[in-house]
């Protein structure tokens, strides 16, 4: 437990934290969850690293990507309210043609999103680290 709270020094409860290295690689730290992160990054679109830099704990942000670009892309995410994503893009589930229309999409929503983790990560204060190790 001692080694987490060392290597995670900046987490603070009630907030999430943007961490850069000295390489200049930043990642989100969320601690959401799969779900939630999956969602947060496709909203966040160019921000994000993309679909394989996202996990349960954080989401890699773009190469080059200001605070600024951050912030803005924050306060864009929390002005537009919450609705369900089109999941037409997702992958139907094996069964979805035995399934009433309605019913395979919400199969899909309930499988890639999690609006409560999303809602309560962008209520969280933002800060932003720098690692120097």
């Amino acid at each position: 437990m001692e080694g987490l709270r060392e290597e995670f020094w900046w987490a603070e409860d009630g907030s999430t934290a943007i961490v850069a290295d000295r390489r200049g690689s930043q990642r989100w730290w969320t601690f959401a969850g799969l779900r939630a992160n999956a969602e947060l990054a496709d909203r966040l679109g160019d921000l994000s690293r993309g679909s394989r830099s996202r996990d349960n704990l954080s989401i890699g942000l773009a190469s080059g990507v200001t605070s600024g670009d951050v912030d803005a892309g924050l306060r864009s995410l929390r002005d537009t309210p919450y609705a369900d994503a089109n999941h037409a893009t997702r992958d139907l589930p094996k069964f979805a043609e035995c399934l009433p229309t309605d019913l395979a999409s919400l199969t899909v929503a309930i499988r890639y999103t999690d609006p409560a983790s999303v809602e309560t990560c962008l209520d969280e204060r933002v800060q932003f680290v720098r690692r120097d190790d």
